[in-house]
């Protein structure tokens, strides 16, 4: 008999019983997949400037978001909101999907963009895998799955079965569905059919993102980039437009760092909502920052001891940013500033349920 709800969250907050995240998953490195944080009870995956994609029943009724771990982290509190699919109805199949905002900006260095969810995203029979932190355990770990079934009537839920070793269990909800090309196209909402371990039978569902397309855009309405990253010559920046609409080009460079205008594709004309596009820049390797708005930014080289620029802050803080600008196709050098320290406190953990669906 298929547990309750009231169950299987009673379960999740009683039992002793340690597990792995995604039960019998293949282990990862977790810095190569810094993208991948725990959300309190659940797992997310960071969007944009400050968002994180997860599954609605993580935060409903008594069970809350209030925090998130990512590699860099410890529990921290950084929670501003969480904008719940209008859609979502807790007791029937509906969509299952929730952005987190946070306060700030965190350091993301590999980022998974989404598929076009303005078109079809399900492909019968595609391979895909997650990542997740099922079971409460500190680390993510990796499971592979089939696209199995549509339902018909409920056409934002879909179904796939186990491929590989690894099995979800309660935690690993909110985890995306990451398809062969390394694109988001669904969130894991919860399980269909159970087995054992070995049997290699389990059967989850998910949440098909092309039917929260609009949602995403409506909240997110900016871009989707590493906050983060290393630069010591030439070196590509991809970035994907959550915009509500089309939008062109407006970024510009700090620090010790050139655009090289003639190679970065996102100066090539308008980008449209889930679009992608690139920035080519040559990098002396010191500290510098590519501002693809006046609030979202990607700081490169942020542990270079000898940087120069001006606009360097907080690693807590990435986005916040002054200096001078520099042209389309040329960089400047400000002077040596001060970095402070942010000091996080350590919440407690609280461990709830995996839905079935």
């Amino acid at each position: 008999m298929k547990p309750s709800r009231a169950l299987l969250v009673t379960a999740a907050l009683t039992s002793t019983t340690p597990a792995w995240a995604v039960v019998n998953g293949e282990e990862i490195v977790w810095q190569d997949h810094d993208n991948v944080v725990s959300l309190s009870h659940c797992t997310g995956t960071r969007i944009g400037r400050n968002f994180v994609l997860t599954a609605a029943h993580c935060h409903e009724g008594d069970v809350q978001i209030s925090y998130i771990k990512d590699v860099n982290n410890e529990d921290i509190q950084l929670v501003d909101s969480v904008a719940i699919h209008p859609n979502y109805v807790p007791t029937r199949v509906s969509e299952d999907i929730a952005l987190v905002k946070l306060t700030e900006a965190t350091n993301v260095k590999k980022v998974q963009f989404f598929k076009d969810l303005s078109e079809t995203t399900y492909v019968q029979d595609a391979p895909f895998s997650l990542l997740g932190f099922g079971g409460g355990n500190p680390e993510p770990t990796h499971a592979s799955f089939q696209l199995k079934d549509k339902v018909d009537n409920y056409p934002v839920r879909i179904e796939a079965v186990q491929t590989g070793r690894g099995q979800v269990t309660n935690g690993d909800s909110g985890s995306a569905w990451v398809d062969e090309n390394n694109l988001i196209f669904a969130v894991l909402s919860g399980t269909t059919l159970e087995s054992t371990p070995g049997e290699n039978k389990q059967i989850i569902s998910g949440r098909d993102l092309h039917y929260a397309a609009d949602f995403i855009l409506e909240n997110v309405d900016g871009w989707h980039y590493p906050t983060i990253a290393d630069a010591d010559g030439k070196t590509t920046i991809e970035v994907q437009s959550l915009h509500r609409d089309n939008v062109t080009d407006s970024a510009y460079v700090t620090g010790d760092a050139t655009l090289i205008t003639e190679e970065s594709t996102c100066l090539n004309g308008p980008i449209k909502p889930f679009g992608r596009c690139t920035y080519v820049i040559d990098s002396n390797g010191r500290k510098a920052k590519l501002h693809l708005s006046e609030s979202e930014v990607v700081r490169i080289n942020p542990n270079a001891a000898d940087a120069t620029d001006n606009t360097d802050n907080a690693a807590a803080n990435p986005d916040t940013a002054e200096g001078t600008k520099s042209g389309k196709s040329g960089g400047s050098l400000g002077l040596i500033s001060l970095s402070l320290l942010a000091i996080f406190g350590t919440l407690r953990r609280k461990k709830v349920r995996f839905t079935r669906r």
